[in-house]
């Protein structure tokens, strides 16, 4: 344990609500792979489009795959919900809490007291982003582990400087400098979840609806030929 003066102790508070909510970064985790995912859609979708006129068997293939990988995609995206509910109550059944307690030390290095009195130690360059979330900021570090500190800690004990301000100058790390709130990267997933559905519905029922669009094309061309 690092014997340097402190600058910043959190004493973060949870209970269930707020652990689901924190649990939230498990989004920002998975977001590449959920838009990677949804190109993948996206792309299936137009060759599948594109193909049916010629290729009807082909483009249903490609439909296939789309599916596989929307499911997986699917997957990820409720995994992080379940895990978060599931998390909290083996937690509960550990220790036999209702909410748990997060003690974080800041000084030259971050050190983490856990429920099972074990201390840890953190360097700054470990951490990669930084999340807002009510009255927490949330470190994600290497390994996709995170932290939860309180925005106001309890103990300050350098004036003029909120632990944000300290945190964005300590990590050099960071791939960004902006504080995100927590609930926008779990909006992203959802937006990105939503578009592949549509992208996938499209895909699957096309082939239906160019056939309609073809029938009915053709009954027309009848009809007007018929007129003349």
């Amino acid at each position: 344990m690092s014997n340097s003066p402190l600058d910043f102790v959190s004493k973060a508070t949870i209970d269930k609500e707020s652990f689901i909510g924190i649990s939230d970064i498990g989004f920002a985790t998975i977001k590449k792979a959920m838009l990677l995912c949804s190109l993948i859609v996206f792309i299936s979708t137009c060759l599948q489009l594109f193909l049916y006129l010629s290729y009807g068997i082909f483009s249903w293939i490609i439909t296939f795959l789309a599916a596989l990988v929307f499911g997986f995609m699917a997957i990820r995206y409720f995994d992080v919900i379940h895990f978060a509910s599931k998390r909290f109550e083996q937690l509960q059944f550990l220790y036999a809490r209702k909410t748990f307690y997060e003690e974080v030390s800041f000084s030259d290095k971050i050190t983490v007291h856990s429920l099972s009195k074990t201390t840890a130690e953190v360097f700054y360059t470990s951490v990669k982003q930084i999340f807002s979330y009510k009255n927490y900021i949330i470190l994600l570090l290497e390994n996709d582990i995170y932290l939860t500190v309180q925005k106001s800690p309890e103990e300050c004990y350098i004036e003029g400087e909120s632990l944000t301000e300290y945190l964005l100058s300590e990590c050099p790390n960071l791939k960004t400098t902006k504080v995100k709130p927590l609930g926008s990267e779990k909006s992203i997933c959802t937006a990105l979840l939503v578009v592949a559905s549509i992208l996938l519905a499209i895909a699957i029922f096309s082939p239906s609806v160019i056939s309609f669009i073809k029938e009915y094309l053709a009954e027309r061309l009848i009809y007007l030929n018929a007129l003349n």
